[in-house]
C-alpha cells in the first residue's frame, strides 16, 4: 500500500508513518519542517522505498504541490493529519492566526481530499484527523473546534457518498494526545492529568484496527470517548459551559 501522510514530522503523523513502514507500507510524509523529515526517513530507513515533501499547507503553493502529487502519482491512503490550533477569544485574537487555522484545517483538506478521490479505486481510503473536540464547541477555541466539526461532519458525509465506490472515509477524532499540539496552541500540557492523555500510538492502532473494518465513519478514541458520546445526551448549554471552563482551567 502506497500511504501520502501530511503532518508527518511528529505527533499523530510520524506515528502513522513509522506503524505503516513497519507494516511494510511504503509511505510519502508530508510537512513544513525538513529537518524532521529527514530525521523520519532515517527511522523509516529511508532508500528508494520511502520519501518526503517539503510542503507548508497553509500556502496555496504548498497545497498545490502536494493536490499535484496525489493526481500524477497513485496513492492508496491519505492521512489528513496535519492541522493548527490557537486557544484565545475570537473577538481579540489576530485574523491571521483564525486564518491560519481554516485555511490548514479545513480549506487545505478539502482540496487534497479532492485530488486524492479523483484518482482513487476500490479499496483507497482516506483518514481525516479531526478532534474529539469537533463534537464540544469550546469558547476560547470557538475557531479550532468549529473548523474539527467541518472537519468531522464533512468526513461522515464523504463516507456515505464514497462507499457506492468502495473508497472507505474515516473522521479519526482523538482525545488530548501526548504531543506539542496543546502547549503550542496556547495551554499547558502539566496541567492535564496522565490517566486523561493517551500517546499518539494508541490513537494509531486504533484508527488502524477500524481502517481494517472499514464499518463507521467516526472513530472516536481516547480516555474522553464515553463523556463525548454522553454529551448527546443534556443540553447543548450545559456542554458549551462544561467545555469553555474545562478548557480555562486547562490554560491556567
Amino acid at each position: 500500500m502506497k500511504v501520502l501522510i501530511t503532518g508527518a514530522s511528529e505527533g499523530i503523523g510520524r506515528s502513522f508513518a513509522k506503524r505503516l513502514s513497519a507494516e511494510g507500507h511504503t509511505v510519502t510524509a508530508v510537512a513544513r519542517n525538513e529537518g524532521r523529515l529527514q530525521e523520519l526517513m532515517k527511522e523509516l530507513g529511508g532508500g528508494k522505498t520511502h520519501s518526503y515533501v517539503v510542503a507548508n499547507l497553509v500556502s496555496p503553493e504548498g497545497v498545490d504541490k502536494i493536490a499535484q502529487l496525489l493526481t500524477s502519482e497513485k496513492f492508496d491512503l491519505l492521512i489528513n493529519n496535519a492541522g493548527l490550533a490557537t486557544y484565545g477569544e475570537f473577538r481579540t485574537m489576530e485574523s491571521a492566526k483564525s486564518d491560519e487555522m481554516m485555511t490548514l484545517n479545513c480549506e487545505s483538506l478539502l482540496q487534497l481530499s479532492r485530488a486524492f478521490l479523483q484518482r482513487a479505486q476500490s479499496g483507497d481510503a482516506v483518514i481525516n484527523v479531526s478532534s474529539g473536540a469537533s463534537f464540544l464547541p469550546m469558547p476560547v477555541s470557538s475557531v479550532y473546534t468549529g473548523s474539527k466539526a467541518f472537519v468531522t461532519a464533512f468526513s461522515e458525509a464523504l463516507w456515505y457518498e464514497e462507499r457506492k465506490r468502495n473508497i472507505y472515509v474515516m473522521a479519526l477524532c482523538p482525545g488530548i494526545t501526548m504531543t506539542q499540539f496543546h502547549s503550542r496552541a496556547g495551554g499547558h500540557d502539566k496541567q492535564i492529568p496522565p490517566w486523561l492523555s493517551q500517546t499518539p500510538d494508541q490513537v494509531v492502532d486504533r484508527a488502524l484496527k477500524h481502517l481494517k473494518k472499514r464499518s463507521q465513519p467516526v472513530v472516536i478514541c481516547g480516555p474522553q470517548r464515553l463523556p463525548i458520546l454522553l454529551t448527546r445526551l443534556i443540553p447543548r448549554k450545559w456542554v458549551i459551559f462544561l467545555s469553555g471552563k474545562t478548557l480555562e482551567l486547562g490554560m491556567k
